[in-house]
């Protein structure tokens, strides 16, 4: 269901992204995969990771690219979910508010290696 919704929505905005159609369906798929996150109300459990893993591998899944979100334990918080995005918004190349033309970091891309999303991640929280 979810990707006879999404189509149209990919047909209609190819032309507006610096990315095809694929990472269009990219996106989708990372935001699938990684919607609990911020949700303060899901526990950290493991069996929610596992829904959600399951979902984003599903055989009719439109993206080529897949996210991975693991439960890992924060000396402070307890256990708090570490992402990893499988496709690329792009977003760090934007232009900070200020207008400099500094990079923006982002810790969950697909080129790094998931140690590094982690430690990013984990040392910005709490």
């Amino acid at each position: 269901m979810m990707i006879a919704v999404a189509r149209p929505i990919i047909d209609a905005c190819r032309g507006l992204a610096k990315v095809a159609a694929v990472g269009l369906w990219n996106e989708i798929g990372d935001a699938l995969g990684l919607s609990v996150d911020n949700e303060h109300g899901v526990p950290h459990r493991r069996d929610v990771v596992h829904v959600l893993d399951r979902a984003v591998r599903s055989p009719s899944a439109q993206w080529r690219a897949r996210c991975v979100m693991r439960i890992v334990d924060h000396e402070v918080l307890g256990p708090v979910f570490v992402k990893q995005k499988g496709g690329c918004c792009l977003a760090y190349l934007s232009q900070l508010p200020d207008g400099s033309n500094e990079q923006r970091y982002c810790s969950t891309r697909s080129v790094l290696d998931w140690d590094e999303c982690a430690r990013c991640q984990l040392s910005g929280l709490g």
